[in-house]
C-alpha cells in the first residue's frame, strides 16, 4: 500500500471478496521533500491510517539500502553513461514484486496485490479496462515466475469508478496528491538530483558533420530528442541525436535524423515465447502508440526488431515493451547504436 487511493481501494476490494488482507508499505527513501512521493514516511503514515480504517494489519518493510544500491544506482549510472534510464520498470521487477513476494513468503501469504491498472489473464499480463490508465508497460520486466502470485484488483475498473468507490466508502487518504514519476526526485527535477551525485563535465555541441556549434554544461542535462536548452543559434530546429558521455559531446541535427527503423533491446525479459520472424507491437515509451514490428534476431538476453514504419527517437535506456494484441509479451532496455 502506497498510501494512495488506488492501493487502498485494491485492498478494500480484496477484503470484500473474502481474502484475508494485510497492508504492506515499502520504505524506500527518506531524503525527498515532495508530497507526491509514494515511498516516504508520510506515505507510510497514510497507508497505516487507511489500513486501520479498513480493519487490516499493516506492515512496513525497510528496503532503503536495497533501493539505493539497485534503483538509484541504476538511475545515476545510466545518466552517467549517456542513457535515459527508466527506474520505475526496474523498481517494479526488483522492489515491488521480487521483495514483496519474499515478504509474502515470510508471513505465509499466497498472493501479492497492487493498485496497478493491469490484469492477469491465463497467467499473463493483459491491458486493463481503462486504457487511459494502462500501466502494463511498466510491468514488462516482472519475472514470469512471479505472475502466478500477483493480483491486480483494479484491472476491470475505470479510474472514475475507483474514485467514486473511494468517495462512497470514505477511503480517500488525507493530504493526497497524485504520485510523481520518479519518487526519489524532488518535484520531478531529476537534473538537480543528478547535479548532486554526478561530476560536472562540460562538453561540445556538434552538428552531424562534426562542426562545433557551442558548448553544454554536462550530458546528464540532455536526452535524445531534446530540443530545448541547447542554447545555440540555428536557422532551423535542432534536436539531440546522439549523446557521447565518454567524450562529453552532444550531436544535434534535424528531427528526421531521429527516425529509426530498427532497434536492439537488451536485458530481455519474456513472459511468452518469442522467435525470429514473430510479429509484435512495440511501445518504445509510456503511452506511445504500439508500433508493428518484426523480430529480426534473438539471443538469450537480447534481440533486434524492425518496425514497419520508422519510429521517432527510440531512446537508449528506455524500456521497449512487446505486445501481442492486448497481451504483454515482455520487454527490455533499448540499447545504444554502435559507434
Amino acid at each position: 500500500m502506497s498510501g494512495g487511493t488506488d492501493s487502498t481501494v485494491a485492498a478494500y476490494l480484496l477484503k470484500t471478496q473474502g481474502y484475508e488482507v494485510i497492508g504492506v508499505t515499502l520504505y524506500l527513501y527518506d531524503n525527498v521533500n515532495s508530497p507526491r512521493s509514494c515511498c516516504t514516511l508520510d506515505a507510510i503514515n497514510r497507508a497505516r491510517m487507511m489500513s486501520i480504517q479498513l480493519g487490516i494489519r499493516h506492515y512496513t518493510v525497510d528496503l532503503r539500502e536495497v533501493f539505493q544500491d539497485t534503483i538509484i544506482r541504476f538511475f545515476v549510472e545510466g545518466y552517467g553513461r549517456g542513457l535515459t534510464p527508466n527506474p520505475c520498470v526496474l523498481c517494479n521487477r526488483i522492489i515491488k514484486f521480487e521483495h514483496l513476494i519474499e515478504f509474502a513468503d515470510k508471513v505465509g501469504a499466497q498472493w501479492v496485490a497492487t493498485g496497478h491498472y493491469a490484469r492477469i489473464v491465463n497467467g499473463r499480463i493483459v491491458r486493463p479496462k481503462d486504457r487511459r490508465k494502462d500501466q502494463t508497460y511498466f510491468l514488462a520486466l516482472v519475472k514470469k515466475d512471479h505472475l502466478s502470485r500477483i493480483l491486480f484488483p483494479l484491472g476491470d475498473m475505470e479510474k472514475y469508478e475507483v474514485q467514486a468507490l473511494a468517495k462512497a466508502k470514505n477511503l480517500i487518504p488525507p493530504n493526497l496528491l497524485e504520485s510523481q514519476d520518479i519518487c526519489f526526485v524532488d518535484d520531478g527535477d531529476y537534473r538537480k538530483f543528478l547535479d548532486r551525485v554526478l561530476p560536472k563535465k562540460p562538453g561540445r555541441i556538434l552538428d552531424l558533420e562534426g562542426r562545433v556549434l557551442g558548448t553544454h554544461p554536462g550530458t546528464h542535462y540532455f536526452t535524445l530528442g531534446q530540443r530545448k536548452g541547447l542554447g545555440i543559434p540555428a536557422g532551423k530546429p535542432l534536436y539531440v541525436v546522439k549523446i557521447d558521455a565518454k567524450s562529453g559531446d552532444l550531436v544535434v541535427g534535424p528531427k528526421e535524423a531521429l527516425m529509426k527503423k530498427r532497434i536492439r533491446v537488451g536485458a530481455l525479459n519474456l513472459h511468452e515465447e518469442l522467435r525470429v520472424g514473430d510479429r509484435v507491437e512495440v511501445m518504445i515509451r509510456y503511452m506511445a502508440k504500439p508500433a508493428p514490428a518484426t523480430v529480426l534476431d534473438l539471443q538469450e538476453s537480447e534481440c533486434a526488431v524492425e518496425f514497419d514504419e520508422p519510429q521517432w527517437s527510440p531512446t537508449p535506456g528506455q524500456l521497449a515493451a512487446f505486445y501481442r494484441g492486448d497481451t504483454l509479451v515482455g520487454g527490455g532496455f533499448i540499447l545504444p547504436e554502435p559507434s
